[in-house]
């Protein structure tokens, strides 16, 4: 796998990481990965929608599907999804 240069410069640490079969996850309200820094599950919608993994608590504001989150455990990673196309 090579580095390569982002285009976003406000992105000076973290990691990517590539999905394999097994990194999916299936529930009744879609697909999850776990979160790389914590390990909570959060669903792709999640991801896409909000980029925060399910176990921030920005304020008050708090997923109502997955109840409020005590602030010892609060994730503090932003997550999202790319698309590549080879060939």
């Amino acid at each position: 796998m090579s580095e390569q240069s982002s285009t976003r410069d406000d992105r000076t640490d973290g990691s990517r990481m590539m999905i394999e079969p097994d990194s999916l996850h299936e529930g009744e309200d879609g697909i999850y990965l776990d979160c790389p820094k914590c390990g909570s599950n959060v669903s792709l919608g999640r991801i896409v929608s909000t980029g925060r993994c399910s176990n921030s608590v920005d304020g008050e504001v708090t997923d109502a599907a997955e109840g409020p989150h005590s602030s010892e455990g609060d994730c503090d990673a932003r997550l999202s999804l790319e698309l590549v196309w080879e060939s």
